[in-house]
């Protein structure tokens, strides 16, 4: 027999599971994939829709072919917190936005914060959309503002129509966006150009209260509409410009494929710019410049940092077809950062605060900052063509003339002064103000194929100064963006690589219980079964006597770390077992079972059932990439930490001692380790223990949950398995210290028998003395050679 059977079992079930794992992932990511054939229907090999030598509309002096807009992001107004969230967007919404009176503002998402007064729980509150609802009745601004939800704005909302959404109810968008099912559009004309904007809604369709809603996803359906606005029935629409808005950035969205065959790189060949919000600049300067440019779809994708607590908003301005923005912070030095009271929707008390002052805001236009060229898509040609530097400054200043310019060109003064071009009112609120400046200027001064730093310094009568930078070349070519870490974080997949690292934790984990186990049990046809791990111990005390170096290091451990693999179904079989088992059924079976809409009006709808894959309600799966970001972490942390604990207490060390040397006590087995492992397991227990408080309580989602009954049996394991906490020492350890020499080392030729002996003795001292009577590492056979050495020896 070539395995025992043990191994045939553990292999067969193994596979079963893989392909009940496979299955269920192919299940819950139905709706992801369209009913058409999945081939690309748009494969443009020229996507340039510019020619390089266009000079049909030239960049000059007056404020013609240009429009701007303002985006804003994650309000979360809250009727709880008092700093930041909804008074940075009420001043926003006073001081602001009046004076800068854009043609109009999108809202990308996380209009409510939608959590209690602890922060633990969430669901939908009424007076959080009504406080958005009517600040905008207060401002006047309902025409011109789009939204779109985010997240938090559909936490514990069981469908669209259900009472609980919202949205639909109080934004502004809401009729829009169920009218589109999912994506909306609007278009503008200005000058020559023709311009198409699209907002699209990738929350799900189900949305559970947090934590597992962070991802989004969008469906074959929803990929259907979306190819439809951006591209049209036939591929007949034709614009300038397209640009696409919604919350979540691309790195966080599952993107399914339109019956057409669509898939999203398919459509941002067809766009310019991705709007987004949704991560909140991260922390620790990771999230400062959350933006990219896709080489392959030759398109940007722009996070904006969020209106809660960063109070940003984004200012982009279309100059000649060629896109710039800004990204700016409210005055917060004039906000008090913690407020007495979040204004409660009371009737005919006023929600907007006081007025505060604005300091300047510069957007340089002309020439466009290389870093944000968009080559194939821009008519980049227009810059060399130019006949001046065009910059757009918001202030509150009654007077815009009484506005001071310093512009400097790689640190020298600009020759030439600003003049002010802008038209409509200053004081805002009428649309077609333009508050446009200019600078003559000659391109062709700058035309050395090099890099070049315009700064715009505008100071306003009380010395408020505003400042932006472009680093331009004339020739349109791009330079990176050099984002650092933002950049990497907002080109990779994240919603792709958690699924992947998963898939590799899984494999890894299953290929360190089986292969060790299969290679112990394999026996090949006519021959005894052999002690699989007497040669591997014999490499390891070689090497622990060969000198020192690094080299010799690695092997050692290497060769120490395949043993310990090795010893432990053999010498923790239950342990073995029960791991592999908890592995297979995190593959092939539900975690447990959560009330993940709790407002639901039925069961069916608030309980569901956590899969690896996604969460499964109401007989609808929501394949979010959260099951898959809390698998990894559980994965990791509460399974193979745990399994790498079994691995290093599977070898005795009474099996690494040499003659001449002291007891050897490895790490684990020292006091303090144990005590970590203890922390640990308190650490899981307590963040499992925590779902309680966010999905039912103690029934079902404690109850129902194989993680807590594998938490159980791994603390059972830490207490009494094999060394310990109140483990004794193991048989293999009194014989050694009975013994006191190695059993492996061979140190004379009289030693030679007793060494044999002592080495099949240890080798089986913890096995079944019956399990293996004929085998070399028989029991039986070593301790009867042990007693013969014994009675030789005192015969002498």
């Amino acid at each position: 027999m070539l395995l025992s059977p043990i191994s045939w079992l553990a292999l067969i079930a193994t596979i079963l599971c893989i392909i009940r794992g496979i299955y269920l992932d192919k299940w819950a990511t139905a709706d992801l994939r369209g009913s058409g054939p999945h081939e690309a229907h748009w494969n443009r090999e020229d996507p340039n829709r510019w020619t390089l030598n266009d000079g049909s509309l030239e960049i000059g002096t007056e404020p013609d072919n240009i429009f701007y807009f303002v985006q804003i992001s994650d309000l979360h107004i809250s009727q709880f917190q008092s700093k930041g969230y909804t008074i940075h967007f009420l001043h926003f919404l006073k001081s602001i936005l009046p004076a800068i009176s854009p043609e109009f503002v999108v809202v990308t998402g996380d209009l409510t914060d939608a959590k209690d007064a602890r922060r633990i729980t969430s669901s939908q509150h009424v007076v959080e959309w009504e406080v958005y609802q009517k600040s905008l009745e207060e401002a006047g601004v309902s025409d011109g503002w789009y939204d779109i939800r985010g997240n938090h704005d559909c936490f514990d909302v069981p469908q669209w129509s259900d009472s609980a959404n919202m949205y639909k109810d109080h934004a502004v968008s809401g009729e829009l966006l169920e009218k589109g099912q999912g994506v909306y559009e609007w278009e503008l004309e200005k000058g020559s150009g023709r311009y198409q904007f699209v907002a699209f809604d990738a929350c799900p369709k189900r949305g559970p209260s947090r934590p597992f809603n962070f991802f989004g996803y969008m469906p074959a359906k929803g990929m259907n509409h979306l190819a439809n606005s951006i591209i049209g029935k036939e591929g007949d629409k034709s614009y300038n410009h397209t640009m696409v808005f919604a919350h979540y950035p691309t790195t966080t969205v599952a993107f399914g494929v339109s019956d057409k065959g669509y898939t999203y790189t398919d459509l941002a060949k067809q766009f310019s710019v991705y709007f987004c919000g949704h991560m909140h600049k991260l922390i620790g300067g990771l999230g400062d410049e959350l933006k990219g440019y896709n080489a392959k779809t030759h398109s940007l994708e722009l996070e904006l940092g969020d209106m809660k607590d960063h109070a940003m908003y984004r200012i982009v301005a279309v100059d000649h077809d060629l896109i710039s923005f800004v990204d700016v912070e409210l005055p917060l030095p004039q906000i008090p950062f913690s407020t007495p009271e979040i204004p409660k929707v009371v009737e005919g008390k006023r929600l907007l605060p006081d007025k505060i002052d604005m300091p300047p805001v510069v957007l340089i236009t002309n020439p466009k900052d290389a870093r944000w060229i968009l080559q194939y898509k821009e008519p980049v040609a227009r810059i060399v063509q130019s006949r001046a530097l065009r910059f757009l400054v918001f202030s509150g200043e009654n007077d815009p003339k009484s506005l001071q310019v310093k512009i400097t060109i790689d640190g020298i003064v600009h020759p030439y002064p600003a003049q002010y071009k802008g038209k409509g009112d200053p004081n805002g609120i009428a649309k077609g103000y333009m508050p446009l400046w200019i600078s003559e200027w000659d391109p062709q001064n700058f035309d050395d194929r090099e890099e070049h730093v315009l700064r715009i310094t505008v100071t306003d009568s009380q010395g408020r100064k505003g400042v932006d930078e472009s680093i331009f070349k004339v020739n349109g070519a791009r330079i990176d963006i050099n984002g650092g870490a933002g950049e990497w974080i907002i080109w990779t997949k994240f919603s792709f690589s958690l699924k992947l690292c998963c898939l590799v934790a899984i494999s890894s984990i299953l290929a360190i219980l089986l292969i060790p186990k299969i290679y112990s049990d394999f026996t090949p046809p006519g021959t005894e079964r052999q002690c699989a791990r007497r040669p591997i111990l014999q490499r390891i005390h070689h090497l622990s006597n060969e000198p020192k170096t690094l080299a010799n290091r690695i092997r050692y451990h290497v060769w120490l770390w395949t043993l310990r693999c090795i010893d432990l179904p053999r010498n923790s079989p239950i342990i073995w077992t029960g791991t592999l088992t908890y592995t297979l059924m995190l593959i092939s079976l539900p975690w447990f079972k959560g009330e993940f809409i709790p407002v639901a009006q039925n069961s069916e709808d608030r309980y569901g059932l956590f899969y690896l894959s996604g969460i499964r309600l109401s007989g609808e799966w929501i394949p979010l990439a959260d099951t898959w970001m809390f698998a990894l972490f559980e994965l990791t942390f509460g399974l193979a930490a745990f399994v790498l604990v079994w691995i290093w207490r599977a070898t005795d060390s009474a099996d690494l001692r040499c003659s001449g040397t002291s007891r050897i006590r490895t790490l684990n087995e020292r006091a303090w380790f144990k005590a970590l492992v203890v922390i640990m397991w308190l650490w899981r227990m307590s963040e499992v223990l925590a779902l309680g408080s966010f999905y039912g309580g103690f029934w079902p989602t404690l109850v129902q949950n194989i993680i807590i009954w594998w938490l159980l049996f791994a603390g059972i394991c830490i207490a009494s398995g094999k060394d310990g906490i109140l483990a004794r020492p193991s048989t293999k350890e009194r014989i050694s210290a009975i013994w006191g020499r190695c059993s492996i080392c061979h140190l004379n030729d009289e030693a030679s028998e007793e060494a044999d002996v002592r080495r099949s003795l240890l080798d089986n001292a913890d096995e079944d003395p019956g399990s293996h009577s004929s085998s070399s590492c028989s029991t039986n056979e070593s301790i009867q050679g042990f007693n013969a050495v014994k009675i030789r020896k005192s015969r002498k």
